[in-house]
């Protein structure tokens, strides 16, 4: 079922090994005014 998560891929020319990425996430942990809390830097 997962056979191909660990394959190498590619984007676009880029060739990409055999890891496993994220992707970018929004947590809102950041304060009002936009600079970084705690929260923030732990996750």
């Amino acid at each position: 079922m997962y056979e191909h998560i660990l394959a190498p891929g590619s984007i676009g020319r880029m060739q990409l090994r055999n890891h496993v990425l994220m992707s970018p996430t929004e947590t809102h942990f950041t304060s009002a005014d936009g600079t970084l809390t705690w929260p923030e830097i732990d996750y």
